[in-house]
Formats: structure tokens, sequence, C-alpha cells
């Protein structure tokens, strides 16, 4: 599996000495297929590097996480419980974003969804370590469901006066408008159904943003985040520029719960079809409070790795 290196201008951080910045505006993914290995859980392993590397930017990409004849079945209910015509350009442009999550009766047949969600906690269990999470049951499907739809918007990715990753901003989960304690969670992920090009609608995150969260909760209290994100649509503080996430078929990104994100601008053909899902550590509702200020502080395969010196190139 060849790397692939993307480079991105200055960037901004305000850090403690306890919450080490990134050293370099490069963010570099990856992940080597050949360094995986199933333990006894199907799950796979991470080389240190690689738990490094989410440790300072706050999430990771893995390419070819599921394999084909499951995404083809979610293919298969997603044109199956929408009226859209995938074919019809036109038909898409008029749709609007759409989350078919919980108990959506457009969505019938919610059992392919399952085995993907178990491998995607087999991932990022794997990552925070100690089997620290809570763990999918098949009969919770309802509760599991979250196909997110992100349709393609006006413009061209070659017309200057279309939309860019510059003009959006992001959100911090859990914070904003129908607050309610504990807020949040761990880690989450999100697979690419299909192969999802630059500007083509891809998960947009800002790297190294959930150290910034977690300063600003050092002198800082939750109520004043959430009125902040809720009145500006974004968090207090500055985090720099989004970094739009790429990739094929069967990517996974995991990121951590703090990181501010958002829906990419989507320029292309072709709906961006993601399945989505927050996992929590099992005793989340106990230390929630001290995770705000420490990200790691209950990642058992990450809180002791060190970031300093960190050259992600």
């Amino acid at each position: 599996m060849g790397e692939e290196s993307i480079s991105r201008g200055k960037r901004r951080y305000r850090h403690s000495e306890s919450h080490p910045p990134p050293q370099k505006a490069i963010y570099m993914f990856s992940f080597d297929l050949s360094a995986m290995v199933e333990n006894s859980r199907g799950a796979v392993e991470f080389t240190e590097g690689e738990r490094r590397e989410f440790k300072h930017n706050g999430f990771l990409v893995i390419p070819d996480a599921i394999d084909d004849e499951a995404l083809g079945q979610i293919r298969d209910v997603v044109w199956d419980s929408i009226p859209e015509d995938p074919e019809s350009r036109d038909d898409l442009l008029e749709a609007e974003y759409r989350n078919l999550g919980g108990k959506d009766p457009s969505v019938t047949d919610r059992e392919p969804f399952y085995p993907i969600w178990e491998q995607m906690f087999s991932y990022a269990d794997e990552l925070v370590g100690g089997d620290s999470l809570i763990a999918p049951e098949p009969s919770d499907l309802d509760g599991w469901l979250s196909l997110n739809l992100n349709f393609p918007d006006e413009g061209r990715p070659e017309d200057a006066n279309s939309p860019s990753t510059s003009d959006i901003s992001g959100h911090v989960d859990g914070f904003g408008d129908g607050f309610s304690e504990p807020p949040g969670f761990t880690i989450a992920g999100t697979v690419y159904v299909d192969r999802v090009p630059p500007r083509g609608g891809g998960l947009t995150v800002w790297p190294g943003s959930h150290w910034s969260a977690a300063e600003h909760f050092e002198s800082n209290d939750v109520e004043g985040f959430v009125d902040a994100q809720s009145n500006q649509n974004e968090p207090p503080y500055d985090v720099g520029d989004p970094f739009e996430v790429a990739g094929g078929a069967g990517s996974l990104v995991l990121w951590h719960g703090r990181l501010q994100h958002t829906t990419g601008v989507n320029l292309g053909s072709n709906v961006r079809v993601g399945l989505f899902k927050r996992f929590h550590h099992e005793d989340y509702d106990d230390h929630w409070e001290q995770d705000l200020e420490q990200p790691f502080a209950h990642w058992p395969a990450i809180q002791d790795i060190d970031t300093k010196g960190t050259h992600l190139q």
C-alpha cells in the first residue's frame, strides 16, 4: 500500500506543556496493511507510529477496512430507501443532506449494517486499547443505524466561484443545541461506501483541534462552550485550516470525540454515502469531565505515547 503525503498551509495552535501541538502542518496517512495482524478478537493491531499519528492529528485514515461485498449490500439499501435517481444529476442537486438514522422508516433492511459496525468497533477498540469501548449488540440495530447522504452541491471544481473547503465551519459533536450531560463520546468512525475524491463531500476535519479543545476546557466551562458553538456554529477558539479527507470505497476514518469536523463540499456528480458511528468508553459517564482537559487519559494504548519531536513527513 503506497503512501500519500498532504501538505497544508501554516496553522495556528495555542497549547500548554500537557497538550503538545503538532510539530509540522503535514498530515501523512500511511496505514501499512502489511503491519496489520488478526488477534483473537478478529481486530487489527496498530503500530506505535499509527497511534502517535492519531494522538497528534486526532484522526487516522485506514484504507480498505471494509470489504466490497459488504459495501455492495449497503449501496442496495441506500437506493432502495430514497426516492432520488442516482443517474440524474438534476435529481441529486435538488436533494438535501440527509441522515437516515434511528428508526427511519425509509430504511427497511438494517441487517447489512451490523457486520460493518462490528468491524468499525474492532478497529476503534483496538486503537483505544484495553477492551475499553462498549461493544455493539445485534439487538440494537435501530440505535446503530446512521447513514449519512451528502448530495452534490451546485458548482463544479473548475469553477472559481464554487464553494470550497475554506468556506465552511466545523463543530464538536454533543456541545451545541440539545446539549445534555454527559456530552460527546470517546471516538467515532466514518466509512466511505464509495470512492470519495477531493471536493467530493468527504469528512472534513481540523487536525489537532482536539488539543485546542482540551486547552480551552482548562480555563473555561462547558456551558460557555455550548453557548458559543450554538450561537456561532463553531467552537470558541481558533483551530487553523480544515482538511478534507478523500479516500477509496471501504476507507475508514477514526476520529477523536473532540475533533472539530463537518461534512465537506461536494462538487462531484455522486452522492457521498457514509456510515457513521460514535463509540463510548464503558466508564465514559464517570470520567467525561476529566476527558475534556485530558483527551487521552482513558486510552490505554495511546495515553503514554510521546508526540514530542513527531515528524510526519
